[in-house]
């Protein structure tokens, strides 16, 4: 396997003819998450539907441009760190993603007068960078968020889109604990979400 490190994107080499791209921040990590990363901050929901989408070996990863354009901006270092934490995170649970991708600073910032249009061109930017890296159609192509916004504006690439409604407290499924033979709440809502995304990457 090789990585190829851009400032603050990983890219594995891998063969897609599929992808799943997940809006970090809103599914993954909390949209309104500040400071520093906490493994109650990390949604075993997500974690669980990664390790499906890993066995089921669709290449999958996490784009993050939403603190972009806010003035608690973090330096890119602090975003590369963050990347790796939860790559090893992911790793630790058979959940690697094959891609990650953060643009601490936006390059629309000084063009775009309204801060939306400039985080709904950089989410653009993101997906269609991704997708170029590996040589996948839009029409193959699956992004997951938890915002309409995102949504709306990854649908008008011709991108195939599946809303993530997040649960009011996820636990890091290692922390979780259950009864015997009882599936979790965030294994039953993982579930639904994994077959919502395996139907649409299947078509």
């Amino acid at each position: 396997m090789t990585e190829e490190h851009n400032g603050i994107c990983i890219f594995r080499d891998v063969d897609a003819t599929t992808l799943l791209i997940f809006e970090r921040d809103g599914t993954l990590l909390p949209s309104d998450r500040r400071g520093s990363i906490f493994l109650s901050d990390i949604n075993a929901e997500i974690v669980e539907v990664a390790r499906q989408i890993r066995k089921l070996g669709i290449p999958f990863g996490f784009i993050s441009g939403k603190k972009t354009m806010e003035r608690s901006t973090p330096s890119k270092s602090q975003a590369a760190a963050l990347i790796k934490i939860l790559d090893q995170i992911l790793s630790s649970g058979d959940a690697s993603p094959d891609f990650w991708m953060a643009w601490p600073t936006s390059p629309y910032g000084s063009t775009v007068g309204r801060r939306d249009d400039g985080l709904q061109m950089l989410s653009r930017a993101m997906i269609m960078e991704v997708m170029r890296w590996y040589a996948v159609e839009k029409t193959s192509c699956v992004f997951v968020s938890s915002s309409p916004e995102s949504l709306i504006d990854a649908a008008k690439l011709g991108v195939r889109t599946v809303r993530y409604i997040p649960p009011m407290a996820a636990k890091f499924p290692f922390v979780e604990r259950s009864q015997p033979n009882e599936k979790s709440s965030h294994n039953r809502r993982a579930e639904e979400l994994f077959e919502k995304i395996a139907n649409l990457a299947s078509l």
